[in-house]
């Protein structure tokens, strides 16, 4: 005897939203025009990060962000961690 098996289709998983980085933004609101600078202000309150890695930070190709990191730009732009990012 044969049984028969029902099939449920699933809706496939939603793709991962992407964080989008305000970092231009808020460069351009404190009159910062180069990467060169923020790494600068970033480097002298103690956070560690290379230029080329800012780089990709500021142009929104980074992977992955360190709390430091999000602190230290918080702390900068006097902004909370949350305005660093662009409303979904």
């Amino acid at each position: 005897m044969q049984t028969s098996k029902t099939h449920k289709t699933q809706a496939p998983p939603a793709a991962p939203r992407k964080a989008v980085l305000r970092i231009q933004v808020l460069m351009a609101e404190h009159e910062i025009r180069f990467v060169t600078e923020l790494w600068t202000r970033l480097h002298a309150m103690g956070v560690e990060i290379s230029h080329s890695q800012l780089t990709r930070v500021v142009n929104n190709s980074t992977k992955s962000l360190s709390i430091d990191l999000l602190e230290g730009l918080a702390t900068l732009f006097d902004c909370p961690v949350s305005n660093l990012f662009k409303d979904a």
